[in-house]
């Protein structure tokens, strides 16, 4: 049976094979439970940068961002990934 660090592993381990590495940045766990169903559902959090047209205005402004969250829910018997789910804050 799955422990809770190893259903961390699992989520990171999916979510990279789904994301490019470069719409990862800042990848963070933020939370871990043990549903009443029985399957771990880990929350991770990552910053989605938007890329916005080229103009002289872009070279001073921070390209516009926001914190993407994701739960995953995984079994822990299989440690296969059931969903994957957009958490909103």
């Amino acid at each position: 049976m799955l422990n809770a660090k190893q259903a961390v592993h699992v989520a990171f381990e999916y979510i990279a094979e789904l994301y490019q590495s470069s719409d990862l940045q800042n990848l963070i766990l933020e939370e871990i439970e043990f549903s009443d169903d029985s399957h771990w559902l880990i929350t991770l959090s990552f910053v989605r940068y938007f890329h916005q047209p080229k103009s002289m205005l872009q070279s001073i402004t921070p390209p516009k961002s926001e914190h993407a969250y994701k739960i995953f829910e995984i079994d822990p018997m299989t440690k296969e990934v059931l969903s994957m789910k957009i958490r909103e804050i």
